[in-house]
């Protein structure tokens, strides 16, 4: 099973987690089994940890289902939770992403320029905004742009450091 969009307090304040655990239910077919297993979690200890609000609820779903011939082997048909920190680039709305994506075009120019200085500069640019937000991220986000046809590259996007970009000709004429 897997849960996300659990906020749950931790030392560095409210944070979204989600997590995955393991269940093994006795069933007559699959979809039983699911609501079996989320009707576990939702009964379980969790609801006291969780501090969300009734607008953002949290999501249980079915990750993955094996069916086994019997128990043999298995010690504990409820297993441990494994939890993980949410990322925060899921939490963007449109217009974050939108800023986001012009700041970015502000740092590309029309000579080529490593990925990485694009990236860096934009980081540095939010300053205090983002700062959650990995450099990945905003890699990503020139690698969309680029195969949106925005933006030119060559090299490798998946690695900021051996890759390049620059404005398209398309974007040089619209300013003129």
């Amino acid at each position: 099973m897997n849960g996300s969009n659990f906020l749950i307090q931790t030392e560095s304040g409210l944070e979204k987690h989600g997590f995955f655990q393991n269940i093994f239910i006795e069933s007559e077919n699959s979809e039983n089994a699911e609501d079996k297993a989320v009707e576990i979690i939702r009964n379980s200890d969790i609801r006291e940890i969780v501090k969300n609000k009734p607008d953002d609820p949290p999501m249980i779903y079915l990750e993955e289902i094996t069916e086994l011939e019997n128990f043999d082997g298995v010690e504990q048909l409820i297993q441990g939770r494994s939890f993980y920190l949410e990322s925060k680039e899921e939490e963007l709305s449109e217009s974050e992403l939108k800023e986001i994506d012009c700041k970015l075009l502000e740092n590309i120019t029309f000579q080529w320029r490593k990925v990485a200085m694009v990236v860096a500069t934009t980081m540095i640019d939010f300053k205090d905004d983002f700062t959650d937000i990995s450099d990945s991220f905003f890699s990503e986000r020139v690698k969309m742009l680029a195969e949106q046809g925005i933006i030119e590259s060559q090299g490798d996007l998946d690695y900021m450091r051996y890759s390049e970009v620059r404005k398209t000709q398309y974007i040089d004429s619209k300013k003129k």
